[in-house]
């Protein structure tokens, strides 16, 4: 997949950002088998700021996802669209507040081969991501592959034993055959076509509207940490596409809004807890160029509101449901540029035809409501994080008045520093990268006080093209 970055330029025009040049930071995990990211760590006590990211696959070279987790109690109350509106992009001058760090810095890798964990150690490395799949470790529903946990387990005693700190990964974007065969575990959006890619990591079950796919994941959370313990150092949320927080992808021209399933309109039973059924059960988006009329706009808004609320009501989902076994740093793995200050109204505005920026590059329609994301957020220990630490282009400017060119993980940062619980924010590049890009990922990471940052991926470390092992020692030196 390649990134489409949303942003609108100073003029206000829409414009579609793609970062061509480097493949997604998922797709690059089905090419290799063990993938790695390097975490450099600095701040909170060493229990809340150790943590690293993972992406391998468990079995037969998945990628392998994050696990949400929610504050200890999911709102019922779906909230109003967060992003306010301004007509044109902001351009107050806008500054983060620093967040208190220490000193102490720790580096870590995600999907590490068992091989090279004495060569990784050498050059500094102290954390390692364990990495699941859910379809390997669930075989039929309640049915456990013993000898998979048995392998897990000893794979986590030997990081252990070498030294490392463990980062949990609990592949939750590898839903299991058995499970996607049941009726009503799918996205489908207002065309009447089901989301059903079947592309490792590629997640197609439906746990934002769905209660039953909620409560087998639940189980699965659950019986992880019954095996395996919880001595890690973190454990990684999000558990959608790649299993980052969001909606499936969007065809393009396609203006998909995946909430129009039985259950999420409330045509079958089911409907995830705190939820109501979709307020515009017979929408379809406004076309051609006449003007948007007060009603189209009420129902572009009624569906907006309840489409971004949904998805911030799963994530309050996922860290509750992880706090029940797991006391440590969660973190959230936010995808893309994100929605920035007045650009849902905008689309709101336009009858949400799909013309804007946010909804050009599915920022919209794939729920990357930053603000209201992590303003939902209640538990310090859970930290906002950027899949695309290393943005970059003429769309990019962090110098800049506007929020609107800002990288995502000055915005993070931003939103972090203004949240009540001033949170730590983590962030990661894409894969594929070079020396400039991991330099240009260090230097945000310090100037954005970054609890985490890591590096994708340990093989590419070592394949003579990209950011080298000894780039990564120079760069991020003790």
């Amino acid at each position: 997949m390649l990134k489409f970055n949303t942003a609108v330029s100073p003029s206000g025009v829409a414009v579609i950002h793609q970062n061509s040049a480097k493949p997604s930071r998922k797709l690059q995990l089905l090419a290799v088998t063990m993938s790695t990211a390097l975490l450099l760590v600095g701040c909170g006590s060493q229990t809340d700021t150790l943590a690293a990211t993972g992406t391998t696959g468990a079995a037969a070279a998945k990628p392998v996802s994050r696990p949400a987790s929610e504050a200890p109690n999911v709102s019922t109350t779906t909230p109003a669209v967060s992003t306010p509106a301004p007509t044109s992009p902001v351009t107050t001058p806008v500054t983060t507040p620093p967040v208190s760090v220490q000193n102490t810095k720790m580096y870590g890798v995600v999907g590490s081969q068992l091989s090279r964990l004495k060569t990784d150690y050498a050059a500094g490395i102290r954390i390692r991501s364990l990495e699941l799949a859910w379809d390997a470790a669930e075989t039929g529903d309640d049915q456990w592959n013993t000898e998979y946990f048995a392998t897990k387990k000893a794979e986590l005693a030997a990081d252990i034993a070498a030294g490392y700190k463990v980062d949990l990964n609990l592949g939750i974007q590898y839903p299991p055959q058995w499970l996607l065969a049941q009726p009503d575990t799918h996205f489908v959006d207002q065309h009447g076509t089901v989301y059903n890619n079947t592309q490792p990591g590629t997640n197609p079950l439906n746990p934002v509207f769905s209660q039953a796919v909620r409560n087998q994941q639940a189980a699965y959370i659950h019986h992880v940490f019954e095996a395996l313990g919880s001595n890690f150092a973190s454990v990684r949320l999000g558990f959608g596409y790649y299993g980052e927080i969001g909606y499936p992808p969007v065809a393009p021209g396609a203006n998909s809004y995946w909430g129009f399933d039985a259950v999420a309109t409330g045509q079958r039973p089911g409907l995830a807890h705190g939820l109501t059924p979709n307020p515009v059960p017979n929408w379809q988006a406004v076309t051609g160029e006449s003007a948007v009329t007060p009603d189209e706009q009420l129902r572009a808004r009624q569906l907006a509101t309840w489409y971004l609320g949904a998805l911030g009501n799963y994530q309050d989902w996922q860290i509750q449901t992880v706090r029940r076994d797991f006391a440590g740093r969660l973190l959230m793995l936010y995808p893309s540029f994100g929605m920035r200050p007045g650009q849902a109204e905008q689309a709101i505005q336009d009858g949400l035809r799909g013309r804007t920026s946010p909804e050009i590059n599915g920022e919209l329609q794939r729920g990357f409501d930053f603000a209201g994301l992590v303003n939902r957020l209640q538990d310090p220990k859970v930290s906002p994080y950027t899949t695309w630490l290393d943005a970059d282009g003429t769309f990019v400017d962090d110098s800049s008045s506007n929020i609107s060119m800002w990288s995502p993980v000055h915005y993070l940062a931003y939103l972090s520093a203004q949240h009540p619980l001033n949170l730590q924010v983590w962030g990661e590049n894409t894969g594929a990268n070079s020396r400039a890009d991991l330099e240009r990922c260090a230097q945000r990471a310090k100037q954005y006080h970054l609890g985490g940052m890591f590096w994708a991926f340990n093989e590419q470390l070592y394949d003579g093209r990209h950011a080298s092992i000894d780039d990564v020692s120079q760069v991020v030196a003790y």
